[in-house]
């Protein structure tokens, strides 16, 4: 049997899933796409063999094997919303020039789905783990991880694992998150300038590729519109924020204290430096990312994505944000820093697994990112981005190439092998 072909066959099904939240439904707490991914690995993990268990339809595992100890692998099923933009079919799973694309291919479908069919082939070889492994999926890792805290406030915690959801070789560090909400009230001024509408973003995690404005002024109702490049919020450098342009000429127009201090605070400020949060440390560099513009008929709102070093806190974080803001602060989700020792048991495995499918060194990088391997306390991520290779995660045309999804599914072969033999 051509395992890795048949994995290629269940990914683009799942692919085509468009599995985006949306609003609750009975049986369907984040939207019935999320669901209809969440039965379908079920489904195919029974197939395989596996024992499955649907956790409230929020979460769910497939596991493997026998034995006292439990190692988790982490994984999400939800995707960011596809946006506009694309070539191919965003949901479409098309292939052309070596590539597959489509929402999840990187982030996170493709190394769930390669994960799974590792699992499955050493199985059918009679390969026998020497300790239960559970393939765990969560269905909100982008929107908040409620998810995976609803699952381990109902099962057994992992006593160690890896998230396919980052870089090769080996993520040991991730710096910490925080996401805010800024509530300015809002009143029109005296210049005539009537604000009626306000968006830009869809996610406080994306750079956001779209902003527009309708506002009336002199007694004619006008439209501002601009095109940006999404990102992932913890790389704002990678993208173009529609909503900077839009921010600093609402300031010109409204002439209002609102729009000149977002504009001053939090436009070209990745590095937090306006913000006083120009911080680097061992674990790497602050980064800040306006992710989302809105008004609601009396407030502007503003939501940041901050993903700080382990040498600041969120605490010290909401003191100099408040020192600063104007606006009222609140709190909108927080992801404790993680940190694995490179010569702990875990990662040198890993790296012994990376180095024999692929012949190059590994290596131990930090990221902003956030993975699900800070909800386990001894945890790293394990690829699926190879160093040289390009992430699409969060951008149009998200796409990955056949040949490095064959090296991915051999690289976790070969790590379920090390990770579990006798």
């Amino acid at each position: 049997m051509d395992y890795f072909s048949q994995m290629l066959s269940s990914l683009k099904e799942l692919i085509r899933i468009p599995s985006v939240k949306a609003p609750k439904e009975e049986g369907a707490p984040y939207g019935k796409d999320i669901k209809r991914a969440l039965d379908y690995m079920l489904t195919l993990g029974e197939k395989m063999g596996f024992t499955v268990k649907n956790v409230d339809d929020r979460a769910c595992h497939i596991e493997w094997g026998e034995g006292e100890e439990l190692f988790g692998i982490l994984a999400h099923l939800d995707v960011v919303p596809a946006g506009d933009g694309w070539v191919h079919e965003p949901f479409g799973a098309e292939e052309e020039d070596g590539y597959i694309y489509g929402r999840g291919m990187q982030d996170d479908k493709g190394p769930a789905v390669a994960v799974l069919y590792a699992m499955y082939e050493l199985k059918e070889q009679g390969f026998k783990p020497n300790k239960r492994v559970r393939l765990i999926l969560g269905c909100d890792e982008e929107s908040g991880w409620s998810c995976i805290d609803h699952y381990f406030s109902k099962e057994e915690m992992p006593t160690s694992g890896f998230s396919p959801d980052g870089d090769f070789p080996i993520i040991n560090s991730e710096k910490g998150v925080a996401h805010f909400r800024i509530t300015y009230p809002y009143q029109n001024g005296d210049n005539g300038f009537i604000l009626k509408e306000l968006s830009a973003g869809q996610r406080v995690n994306m750079v956001p590729d779209k902003a527009s404005c309708v506002y009336e002024l002199g007694g004619r109702e006008h439209t501002l519109f601009f095109e940006g490049k999404s990102a992932h919020g913890s790389t704002p450098e990678c993208g173009i924020n529609a909503a900077f342009p839009l921010v600093n000429r609402m300031a010109e127009l409204s002439d209002s204290p609102v729009f000149r201090e977002i504009s001053e605070l939090f436009v070209e400020n990745a590095n937090g430096e306006k913000l006083g949060l120009n911080i680097t440390d061992d674990s790497g560099s602050l980064t800040l990312n306006l992710g989302t513009l809105s008004y609601d008929g009396s407030s502007v709102c503003v939501e940041i994505d901050i993903r700080h070093p382990f040498s600041i806190s969120r605490d010290e974080l909401i003191e100099r944000l408040t020192a600063q803001i104007s606006g009222k602060i609140s709190p909108l989700g927080s992801h404790r820093p993680l940190f694995v020792p490179e010569d702990s048991p875990l990662v040198v495995t890993l790296k012994e697994a990376y180095q024999s499918v692929t012949g190059e060194e590994a290596f131990c990088i930090a990221i902003g990112g956030a993975t699900y391997a800070r909800a386990l306390d001894n945890a790293v991520a394990f690829g699926p981005i190879f160093p040289d290779s390009e992430s699409t995660i969060h951008m149009k045309e998200e796409r990955m190439l056949v040949s490095e999804l064959h090296t991915m599914y051999e690289i976790y072969k070969k790590a379920l092998s090390l990770l579990f033999g006798a």
